[in-house]
C-alpha cells in the first residue's frame, strides 16, 4: 500500500496498534497496543516488520513528560539560532 509515495508495511494494518501522535521531524508514532495495558509504544512507521519498535513507556504520563521535554529542548535550540 502507498501513502504519498511511501510504502506502508501491511503488518501495521494487521497489528493491534492504535496510533495517537506523530513526531513532526521523523516518522515515529506513539501508539497503544491492544493487550499491552497502559504502555505507550513508539514505532517507526515505515520500518520493516520487526524493526519498527523504537521505545516503550510504562504509561501515557511518562511518554507525555518525555514528549514535552523534547518539545522544550527543540524550542530552546531554535530560539538560540
Amino acid at each position: 500500500m502507498k501513502n504519498n509515495g511511501r510504502i506502508w508495511n501491511i503488518n501495521y494494518f494487521l497489528s493491534k496498534r492504535l496510533k495517537g501522535a506523530r513526531r513532526g521531524d521523523n516518522d515515529d508514532v506513539a501508539c497503544f497496543e491492544i493487550g499491552k495495558g497502559e504502555t505507550v509504544q513508539i514505532i517507526h512507521d515505515f520500518a520493516s516488520s520487526g524493526y519498527e519498535q523504537r521505545e516503550e513507556y510504562a504509561n501515557i504520563w511518562l511518554w507525555l513528560k518525555e514528549a514535552l521535554n523534547v518539545l522544550i529542548e527543540n524550542e530552546c535550540y531554535e530560539n538560540r539560532n
